[in-house]
């Protein structure tokens, strides 16, 4: 029996070595096909077992199969040991700071009322909303009316597809795009912060596997050449949050960090930073109670800023207020911004289209 376990065991780590050295080697060749996509999805797992299959190897009668773990325990450690060492930061005399929360309700369409506590509590200055439902919008704007005067919370029909954006700072202008041809769920709003222009893109991206028994990646990717584009037209500093239904893994997370853009997590989040799943019997009513043993694994939600920010502080909600995704805050300090020109007196709600260019 014990030579069988041993046996078990070998064939278990020279199948951990090879697929994952095969997959490091086959995927940067073949880039962010869907097959890639859905393996990335759960990769960080995988390679958080790196490191102790690579102790086990070396400790034990594994030898010489430690070299077939070492470049995933390599990936494993350049991509996430930096996540628990202290990163401090240099902050501009002149910045001015603000706090951002993204969050996912999960589409809740009843009891929205934990949802506010939760924005509430997190105590942000600029809070972007996805999946919002019309009951929950009902619920959460005049609840948070007072700590947020300015709104602009749009809701669709399908409740995934809802957006909206909460703020302390006046809302210059706010838009919401279309969401066809693209199926594309953004807003973008252009805050009056101190005077200075800021502009905020509120995004929720299509996820690979919207069907299961057709899972494609090609929505996802047009989407974000999409919003990059967009963001490039912009000028001034530019915030980008939301549920990007991918993970620092993807190809799509190096194309923003590559477009100029700094996650705040891996900046001074400490940790993983998981935000989903988190199992509530309000997103899923009829699943089963193991469900709710099965921890979070994914970072797929992201506040990124361009180079006029700089991230002091990051953290993930501990409450989820019964959605499947836990909020993810960070505070800013940012130089730099544009003077705002004119009037800069802003009505506390509105849709004001800032004519993006056509998707």
């Amino acid at each position: 029996m014990r030579k069988l376990a041993q046996a078990a065991a070998t064939v278990l780590l020279i199948a951990y070595g090879l697929t994952t050295t095969i997959f490091l080697v086959v995927r940067p060749l073949i880039g962010e096909t869907t097959i890639v996509a859905l393996l990335n999805r759960y990769f960080p797992l995988v390679l958080l077992l790196a490191l102790p299959l690579l102790l086990i190897c070396l400790w034990g009668r594994w030898s010489r199969l430690a070299l077939l773990i070492l470049p995933a325990a390599i990936v494993c450690l350049t991509s996430y040991a930096p996540l628990f060492l202290p990163r401090p930061t240099v902050v501009p005399s002149n910045a001015a700071r603000l706090s951002v929360l993204t969050f996912n309700l999960g589409a809740i369409e009843a009891e929205a009322a934990p949802l506010a506590e939760v924005i509430r509590s997190a105590g942000a200055d600029v809070v972007a909303l996805q999946e919002l439902s019309s009951t929950a919008a009902s619920i959460i704007g005049p609840t948070l009316k007072d700590e947020y005067p300015y709104q602009a919370l749009q809701p669709r029909q399908a409740v995934y597809d809802g957006h909206g954006v909460l703020s302390r700072y006046p809302l210059i202008n706010a838009y919401s795009y279309p969401y066809q041809p693209a199926r594309l769920r953004l807003q973008r709003v252009q805050i009056n912060f101190h005077g200075r222009s800021l502009l905020l893109f509120n995004t929720h991206l299509q996820p690979v596997t919207e069907s299961w028994r057709s899972p494609d990646v090609s929505i996802q990717r047009d989407q974000l050449d999409y919003l990059l584009d967009e963001m490039a037209r912009s000028s001034g500093p530019r915030i980008l949050v939301g549920d990007f239904n991918f993970n620092d893994q993807s190809s799509h997370y190096r194309q923003i960090i590559n477009a100029g853009f700094n996650d705040a997590w891996r900046a001074v989040g400490w940790g993983m930073g998981f935000t989903n799943p988190v199992w509530s019997r309000l997103t899923v009513p009829d699943g089963p109670d193991w469900l709710q043993v099965i921890p979070v694994n994914r970072r797929i939600d992201f506040i990124f800023y361009d180079a006029a920010g700089t991230a002091e502080s990051a953290r993930v909600g501990s409450d989820s207020g019964g959605s499947d995704h836990y909020s993810l805050y960070s505070s800013l300090s940012l130089s730099g911004s544009e003077t705002m020109a004119g009037n800069t007196q802003a009505s506390a709600s509105g849709n004001t289209p800032l004519n993006p260019t056509n998707p």
